[in-house]
């Protein structure tokens, strides 16, 4: 009896995952492994050293963390180690080991290539001015501000893949709109 179930249950899964759809973004862990698997049959020992040292420190966190991996985390890692290979290339310029430096450069620029597009500043302004405007007042006081600041951050989150944009650039630009609106009112 259990084994009918058992089989019937692989035929149905078996038939239905072909019709499942993949619209979702890959995640940059599966993106990575693609990659370094064409380096690797193109031959190519650039592309094959940086892909594999990013894959082997992404499945490291992935192994230590205490939550399961998603795709933000992943993204949020290359950044991190994107921004360790541009400062190692700042020190080894510094150093005076330009060929070292360079190579940390490329290392970085390739790997930024697995980063989603962001958003420009017209853009994240033309969302932070719609934002704004839906609120009914704009506060005075300082406290108030903080509030209404982080009720503006709260619903740009909701509103914008994250992955898009750099947050302490959409804070820098939340800060410019409500000076330039306050100066406005006044």
């Amino acid at each position: 009896m259990f084994s009918v179930l058992r089989s019937q249950t692989r035929l149905v899964t078996r038939h239905t995952r072909r019709f499942v759809s993949t619209d979702a973004p890959v995640d940059v862990r599966v993106r990575l492994q693609k990659e370094l698997l064409q380096a690797r049959k193109a031959r190519d020992a650039f592309k094959t050293n940086v892909l594999r040292s990013a894959v082997a420190e992404i499945d490291s966190k992935d192994k230590t963390a205490t939550t399961p991996p998603t795709p933000e985390g992943g993204i949020t890692l290359l950044r991190k180690l994107i921004a360790l290979r541009r400062e190692a290339s700042e020190s080894y310029a510094n150093g005076g080991a330009e060929d070292r430096a360079d190579a940390e450069r490329q290392e970085a620029d390739y790997l930024a290539t697995f980063l989603p597009t962001q958003k420009t500043e017209a853009e994240i302004d033309e969302i932070l001015q719609q934002l704004i405007s839906a609120q009914p007042t704009v506060p005075a006081d300082k406290a108030a501000m903080g509030r209404f600041t982080g009720t503006i951050i709260k619903a740009f989150r909701d509103s914008v893949d994250v992955n898009t944009v750099q947050m302490d650039v959409v804070a820098k630009r939340l800060q410019a709109l409500l000076a330039q609106k306050a100066s406005s009112s006044s």
